[in-house]
């Protein structure tokens, strides 16, 4: 009599592979997501100080003054060019990023960072 060799898994292997696959990503997914949020943050918090240390920059070296609007409605900044003297108020309201805007005030940059 010829004894025949089966190939392949049986039915109570892949369920436990399986049982065991949904245990791991159980235990991962939370840990997958915080990173996900850390490297969102990271990021943001990247773009900021290099748009602060730019306006820093570009203020010192055309002896303009700049102004950061940070706005939580719509999670995002911007950097507005206020004046070339210190009374100068920026007026946020009418600052947009065209090259002429009402007043003379111009957004610089505008950055949507990630929600809480």
């Amino acid at each position: 009599m010829k004894i025949r060799k089966n190939s392949g898994f049986s039915l109570i292997e892949l369920i436990i592979v399986m049982a065991i696959l949904g245990i791991v990503l159980a235990i991962a997914a939370p840990n997958f997501t915080k990173y996900l949020h850390n490297t969102n943050l990271k990021t943001a918090v990247r773009d900021l100080a290099g748009d602060i240390h730019n306006t820093k920059q570009t203020a010192a070296a055309h002896a303009v003054y700049y102004e950061m609007v940070f706005d939580k409605t719509n999670n995002n900044y911007s950097i507005v060019k206020c004046g070339s003297n210190s009374t100068d108020a920026c007026n946020v309201t009418t600052a947009s990023k065209s090259p002429a805007s009402a007043a003379g005030y111009i957004a610089i940059d505008s950055l949507t960072y990630p929600a809480s």
